[in-house]
This record gives structure tokens, C-alpha cells and sequence, in this order.
């Protein structure tokens, strides 16, 4: 997926995560907002609609919270397809209050009136918990007041006129604040995903950065002890062979000191060039150990097979470091260690370390490339 995909998924996701603690609490002062409506006009013409309205919104709201107990249950997953349903949901809401606020104009008393248009007010307000994400708040607002407008507008009673242009004017400042307030909040949303996105690619790199050797770009020590570690498990555990090779660069410390620090990072970087082309992509894990020092994992590789690979790296490190595209002072060689062993027949990975770096050792006393 790429960062903008993302980094809408995360911007998708922490606004239904700011939506989903008020979702409940919504429902419920919608449902009792629609039976107090509904209540103050029972006994008049207007009781039949308003029992339609209480179902209609009943049903909406139940719908509602099946959705997130479903969005929670299932880990959060599809944010944007959930806050389309939202969205929908609200516009239903929206057309219903709007046509019970129409009907009122039309078969209820003025008082009882007055009593759902505080009603659907309060629920505008209530509602301004959407404003992180604008489309569902306007859903709501904008049709639940553009008709309860065209119902104050048309209803022929005394002042309803003077209420219903109110009323529009308050309908056209919600959605222009609404649609501000929400771009507002989406940049915010922008910035913190955009944060988060840095923060964890600051930590990755950080993290990368501890277990990688910074003048050959190889793993570091720390990488290789994990990685050999894990090997030597599998290895175990399927009971196949792992072998081991430990590379000394001969001479080092005197070819530093007689070429200087920069043609040491040469050669340290040429030498770790030859190991990760002589690693199997798949499987094999190159590492600088310490000053001089590599090492080379082979895992599913038996001694002999071992030793074939660590004769090529001797041939290759003292053939590529004499050409001129290597761009050092003098060539160099080095002296290999191998080691290779079952571990279901020995101890630990240490066992295996060890051999391999004693091996190593004895090809540097004894002057030459194994």
C-alpha cells in the first residue's frame, strides 16, 4: 500500500475512533428526544405521524449501533466504509426529523411545536461531536433544517413565516461552519496521521540504524547474535546442518596504519561487498562482528560445502581488492573460519561460534587463506 493509502486509512480510522465514544450516547438522546416529540403530541392530529417518526428513528438508531458493535467486533477494520455508513445513517436521521418537524406545521399546536423544533435544536447541537467528520454532521443538519424550514415557510400560521426564514438562514450558517469546522478538523487529522507516519518510520529507522554496521552497511553484531540464534533453532527443529564462516582480514591493524583510517573503510567496505555477493539472497546473513572481523551463516550447509564457499571468498577478496575498481592503496587477504555441525547433536549456537572463530584463528597463524 502506498504512504497516502496510508495515511487515508489512518485519517479514516481516528475519525471513527473519535465517533465510536458518542455513538451510544447519540442513540440514546435520539431515541428519547424522538419519544419526548412524540409524547407532547399524543392525544392530537399529529399522534399518528409522530408514532411513524418514533419507529423510523428507533429503527435508524438501532441499525446504528449493530454497525459499531460489528466495526468493534470485526478489529476496527474498513474504517472508510464504515464512515460512509455513518454518513447514510445520518442522512436518514436527518430526512426524518425534518419531515416530523414538517408534519408538526401542519397538525400540531404551536407550543407543541416550539417543543420539537428545542428538540431537533438540541440534537444539532448534541451532533457537533461529527464535526470530526464533516460529511456526517452535514448529513444530519442540512436536510433535518432545510425541511423543517420549508415547513415554517409554507404552513400559512401567523410568524411561522418569520421563523421559517430564521430558520434557512440558520440552516445555510450550519452548513458553511460545518463544512469550515470539518476541513479543519480533516487537517489536523492530516497532520497527526502524517506524525504518527513519521514517527514510525523515525523508529523503524532507528531500529534498523542499531542492528546495521554503519561503515559497510552489513548487520552489526547484535543483528548477527539474534540471527544466529534463530537459525540454530530451525536448524534443531528440522534437524539439518547450519555451518558457520568467521572472516579476519589479515594484517589489518598495519594496513590502517600505513594507509590511514579512509583506506581502512576501503577495504573494510570492499571486503563486505565480496560477503554479500557470496550470500545466498534467500538464506545466508552477512555481518561485521568488530574491527576486522565478519562472519558468513550458511544455513543447510554441511562442512564441505562450507569450506567450498569460504575458499571462493578467500579467491575473490585477494582477486577483487588488487583491481583498480576496488580503488585501494595495496590488496588484502583474509583468513576464514569454518564450522558447520547438526545441532541436535551439540549444545547452543555459542558451540558453533566458537569453532568457527578458532578455525579462523589457526588460518591466520598459519599465514594464509583457507
Amino acid at each position: 500500500m502506498s504512504e497516502a493509502g496510508e495515511t487515508n486509512d489512518s485519517i479514516a480510522a481516528a475519525r471513527t475512533d473519535a465517533l465510536l465514544p458518542a455513538a451510544a450516547l447519540n442513540a440514546v438522546i435520539g431515541f428519547a428526544g424522538a419519544v419526548l416529540v412524540a409524547t407532547t403530541m399524543f392525544g392530537t392530529p399529529a399522534e399518528a405521524g409522530m408514532d411513524i417518526f418514533v419507529v423510523a428513528e428507533t429503527l435508524i438508531l438501532g441499525v446504528g449501533l449493530i454497525a459499531c458493535t460489528l466495526y468493534r467486533m470485526h478489529r476496527r477494520r474498513q474504517p472508510a466504509t464504515w464512515l460512509r455508513g455513518v454518513s447514510a445513517l445520518m442522512l436518514i436521521a436527518g430526512l426524518a426529523w425534518g419531515a416530523m418537524l414538517l408534519w408538526a406545521t401542519r397538525a400540531a399546536s404551536d407550543p407543541q411545536l416550539l417543543v420539537a423544533t428545542a428538540v431537533m435544536l438540541g440534537a444539532m447541537v448534541i451532533g457537533a461531536v461529527s464535526l470530526r467528520y464533516w460529511p456526517a454532521y452535514l448529513a444530519f443538519q442540512v436536510p433535518a433544517s432545510a425541511i423543517a424550514a420549508a415547513g415554517w415557510l409554507t404552513s400559512g400560521r401567523s410568524g411561522h413565516f418569520q421563523v421559517g426564514i430564521a430558520a434557512a438562514i440558520l440552516c445555510s450558517a450550519v452548513a458553511v461552519a460545518g463544512r469550515r469546522l470539518g476541513r479543519e478538523a480533516l487537517r489536523a487529522a492530516q497532520l497527526s496521521a502524517e506524525n504518527a507516519r513519521l514517527s514510525n518510520a523515525l523508529r523503524d529507522q532507528a531500529a534498523e540504524l542499531g542492528r546495521t554496521d554503519p561503515v559497510t552497511g552489513l548487520a552489526n553484531r547484535r543483528a548477527f547474535d539474534e540471527r544466529l540464534d534463530l537459525h540454530w533453532a530451525m536448524a534443531a527443529r528440522l534437524n539439518r546442518p547450519i555451518a558457520l564462516l568467521v572472516i579476519d582480514i589479515d594484517a589489518f591493524d598495519i594496513y590502517r596504519k600505513d594507509f590511514g583510517p579512509a583506506a581502512g573503510d576501503l577495504c573494510l567496505q570492499a571486503v563486505a561487498d565480496v560477503l554479500a555477493g557470496s550470500a545466498r539472497e534467500a538464506t545466508d546473513f552477512a555481518a561485521r562482528l568488530d574491527d576486522e572481523s565478519f562472519a558468513l551463516i550458511l544455513p543447510d550447509t554441511d562442512g564441505d560445502a562450507a569450506a567450498r564457499v569460504a575458499e571462493r571468498i578467500g579467491t575473490t577478496v585477494a582477486s577483487f581488492t588488487n583491481e583498480p575498481a576496488a580503488d585501494l592503496p595495496a590488496p588484502v587477504t583474509v583468513s576464514v573460519g569454518v564450522a558447520a555441525m547438526t545441532p541436535a547433536a551439540a549444545g547452543t549456537a555459542t558451540v558453533l561460534f566458537e569453532q568457527a572463530d578458532e578455525a579462523a584463528d589457526r588460518a591466520k597463524k598459519a599465514g594464509r587463506n583457507p
